[in-house]
């Protein structure tokens, strides 16, 4: 095989001769005194190989025909994918280092018969005579540092060592023979008197690697890991790799991750790594060691490697909800707080909280507390404080939050009720929707379905059991309601007819908190009144889950609070829209709302809220506020501050007085006006409910010379 592969092409050898031109240069080297290119060693071989020097078998078969006399013919093994760097020293004929010298290494000779090897060096890839460029340093040595791409088919050949062998395995495995060209000398010529370079030829046989005996140890890495309890699945990794840097196979097989508590999780092998996924709970918050089990195959022995993985406990959240802020020490059986534990991603903490009143423990458990069960002398006159406590464990942090709240003097209200005569108070029989003073401002809410408010009058809170509003402080309802208010058009919207639709709705689970939605709106930090007649044209909802409300608050509430800023409510809805209840709300000179915290209630002459549309106003002034239905007056509010009393009188006749414990009455500054239809707590609804409240106009009129408008 090797006399028909090097003899065979003489012809081409001769033209090849002729198109070759000498070295130039102080060098001038002929047959008797070439340059030399000598490979010094070759570094990556296949391990267990050398360089094996054929050059005898070399001179008989070619290279004395070919070549300069003093040319070797050299053969070794690579293993597949391997990297390897070869060495050389050039001289000129002088013997001396070639410095700076061009060179060029030549694979795949054009006529050696190689075939079949690939290299990361694309130049090389040529057949035949693949090529790449180098120089030489001052002392006329050079090296090129080249990558196999081959991925050889077969067994290992078990000849490594003999010229034999060699020869023989040219063919069977990828190979490729190189030498190392001398700027533009000629290394190669028929005859070869007319070369003037020597160069050593060496073959590279491209073969599988050695099996690794099944005990060879692996390097395993390991990644480590941090999170935080419930957080989300988490995702351990661990590589393996054979410890003989020699060695390119990767190991395959089965790695188990565990820690001292029991196993994890397993995965499979992918070029010698494996992840698998863990629940955000499979681990209690801690550190542990994380061990990776390695299962060993045919060729790589079992291993382990380990790291650190630390789980840190979750942060908890607890929300208290006290059912009002202030109340009458005599009416401590009204007042209650509900209580909601979470945690940040989602997993409901486990346990129980404790509460505290006034640092004395009063309950252990449970999502809200009552006060009924609770003596009067359990709470102070004043400032009172209600802390929760959640102690945690070891996945889940300790938290607490507190509320104060204002507890005020028992207040005896004295009520006084005079005879009835046949005297008709003052414009008892004048309908004030007809006559009325001259409009001051008006709302009508004619556009098409879905259009929304008008927000520069309007402006939707977001929100549950806290009112979000822009450009204004955000402020707790304390009411008990359920519903989460939108701006969403299916809950606050014109209809189409001329109203505004404030629409309450729940789809499912209508007992609960957060199911239902609806809207609450304000002109607050827009549009305040002060004194004047105030209306509004308003249909109610059908249905006793709602609770419908036409009111206004004093636009201190943000810097006074409640009741202190003053609440007057024109319309609320109760007892499924059988009843209308206005009422006046403010504070004793102590604290507390009037009344022990009913107010200054009146009921209206109107039995069926929801039947059709109804006007729903007050007429106002200093010191005197009357409530109206459809025009007519049915209860007049009079402060007397001398008295320190607020006394109701009635169109037929009659009256309430009530003691307000001193000079109180936050009526007489301007007030902004609110519109919602909430949800009571303890609601009993069917699924899909919905209730609608048409509001078909608004109008503000002067009264006896009062009324303004302010924004």
């Amino acid at each position: 095989m090797k006399v028909f592969r090097r003899v065979g092409v003489a012809v081409l050898l001769v033209a090849a001769a002729q198109l070759q031109i000498s070295a130039s240069g102080a060098d001038s080297p002929t047959f008797n005194s070439p340059d030399k290119a000598v490979l010094t060693s070759v570094v990556g071989l296949s391990p267990g190989t050398s360089i094996i020097n054929d050059t005898v078998n070399g001179d008989a078969l070619f290279l004395n025909a070919y070549y300069s006399p003093t040319d070797r013919w050299l053969e070794s093994y690579i293993n597949e994918g391997a990297t390897i760097t070869l060495n050389w020293t050039v001289t000129g004929s002088n013997g001396a280092p070639l410095a700076n010298q061009p060179v060029t290494l030549i694979s795949n000779l054009n006529y050696s018969g190689a075939a079949g090897t690939t290299w990361q060096q694309a130049g090389l890839n040529g057949n035949p005579s693949g090529t790449i460029s180098g120089t030489t340093n001052a002392s006329g040595q050079v090296s090129f540092t080249i990558t196999n791409t081959n991925t050889a088919s077969g067994t290992r050949p078990t000849d490594l060592t003999t010229t034999t062998g060699a020869e023989s395995h040219e063919g069977p495995y990828p190979w490729t023979c190189m030498v190392l060209q001398i700027g533009n000398d000629i290394w190669t010529n028929s005859p070869a008197t007319g070369v003037n370079q020597a160069t050593d030829r060496i073959d590279f046989i491209v073969i599988p690697p050695a099996k690794i005996s099944g005990t060879q140890a692996t390097k395993a890495t390991v990644a480590k890991k941090s999170y935080t309890y419930s957080q989300a699945s988490e995702v351990l990794t661990a590589s393996f790799k054979a410890s003989s840097s020699t060695v390119k196979s990767v190991p395959s097989g089965i790695v188990t991750f565990s820690t001292g508590s029991g196993t994890l999780c397993s995965a499979t092998l992918s070029a010698g790594t494996g992840s698998c996924s863990i629940t955000s709970t499979a681990l209690d918050a801690g550190t542990y060691t994380l061990t990776a089990s390695y299962s060993g195959d045919s060729v790589f022995a079992p291993s382990t490697g380990t790291s650190t993985i630390t789980v840190a406990p979750v942060a908890t959240t607890l929300t208290l909800t006290p059912s009002e802020s202030s109340f009458s020490q005599s009416a401590l059986a009204n007042f209650g707080v509900t209580i909601a534990l979470s945690s940040k991603y989602g997993v409901t903490p486990p346990g129980n909280v404790t509460l505290t009143l006034n640092g004395n423990t009063i309950s252990t458990n449970g999502a809200s507390f009552n006060f009924a069960s609770l003596s009067p002398s359990s709470v102070v006159v004043g400032k009172n404080t209600i802390t929760v406590l959640y102690a945690g464990n070891a996945d889940f942090k300790a938290s607490s939050v507190s509320k104060t709240f204002t507890v005020t003097a028992p207040v005896t209200t004295t009520t006084t009720t005079t005879t009835p005569t046949t005297t008709t108070p003052p414009n008892a029989g004048t309908n004030y929707d007809t006559n009325h003073g001259s409009l001051l401002w008006s709302e009508t809410f004619a556009g098409a379905k879905g259009t929304a408010l008008n927000t520069s009058i309007w402006t939707p809170e977001i929100g549950q059991y806290t009112g979000v509003t822009p450009n204004l402080p955000n402020w707790d309802y304390g009411t008990g309601e359920i519903e989460t208010n939108t701006n969403a058009a299916a809950n606050v919207s014109l209809d189409g007819l001329g109203n505004l639709a404030i629409t309450a709705a729940c789809t499912q689970n209508c007992q609960g908190f957060g199911n239902w939605t609806s809207a609450r709106i304000s002109t607050a930090g827009k549009v305040n009144f002060q004194y004047g007649q105030l209306e509004a044209n308003i249909k109610m909802p059908a249905g006793s889950f709602n609770w419908p409300a036409f009111w206004m608050l004093g636009q201190n509430f943000w810097t006074a609070g409640w009741p202190n800023c003053g609440e007057i409510d024109i319309m609320e809805g109760l007892a499924n829209m059988t009843s209308d209840q206005s009422t006046l709300h403010a504070n004793y000179p102590g604290g507390g709302d009037w009344n022990g915290g009913g107010g200054v209630t009146a009921r209206a002459p109107l039995n069926d809220l929801s039947g059709s549309f109804h006007t729903f106003g007050m007429l106002w002034a200093p010191n005197t506020i009357s409530f109206t239905l459809d025009g007519y007056i049915y209860v007049t509010d009079t402060y007397n501050p001398s008295a320190g009393t607020v006394v109701q009188t009635y169109p037929g006749g009659g009256s309430n007085t009530f003691s307000i414990g001193g000079q109180v009455w936050p009526f007489n500054q301007p007030f902004f006006a609110i519109l919602q239809d909430a949800i009571p707590a303890g609601t009993t609804a069917p699924n899909g409910s919905t209730g609608v409240m048409q509001v078909n106009w608004i109008r503000y009129y002067s009264y006896n010379g009062y009324g303004a408008v302010t924004p």
